[in-house]
């Protein structure tokens, strides 16, 4: 028996019966509700991703410098005074690293000003994964303990 699924189309002694089933249209929209809601899972996995890496290397960079700063802290200021870029060179050697290369990491320090027994030092780390520099900046003693008595009482 034939079927016909519009009445004003059908010819006489045909019937009109309902199918079970989806449309073409039901189908579509739901595999493109499904692509949609996988798309976003995967995105927000993919930034989820890239938020833990950037936090990584930037940990890594501020732990980097804060240990340099430790071991720059640690030199005598007239030695800091005398030559100062050997005296970095000697602090990235003490860390373990080569020429200016540190933990994947290049390091450029540079002594800002040093005035009222205060020497700021500014020191910019980059690296090849990482697009802009982390650029810090302290404040450390620079009177000599040679040159400044302890007052005892």
């Amino acid at each position: 028996m034939a079927v016909c699924l519009r009445k004003r189309f059908c010819a006489p002694g045909w019937e009109l019966r309902a199918r079970s089933g989806f449309t073409l249209v039901e189908c579509l929209l739901l595999i493109l509700i499904f692509g949609l809601s996988i798309w976003a899972i995967m995105s927000s996995a993919v930034a989820a991703s890239n938020l833990e890496t950037f936090g990584r290397m930037e940990l890594g960079a501020r732990t980097t410098a804060a240990s340099l700063f430790e071991v720059l802290e640690s030199f005598s200021p007239a030695s800091l005074d005398a030559n100062f870029g050997e005296s970095v060179a000697d602090a990235i050697a003490l860390l373990g690293g080569s020429g200016d290369g540190l933990r994947g990491h290049t390091v450029a320090a540079v002594s800002v000003s040093s005035a009222n027994g205060v020497r700021v030092i500014r020191l910019t780390l980059s690296s090849a994964t990482k697009k802009a520099p982390l650029v810090v900046e302290k404040a450390i003693n620079s009177y000599s303990e040679e040159t400044v008595d302890d007052v005892v009482e």
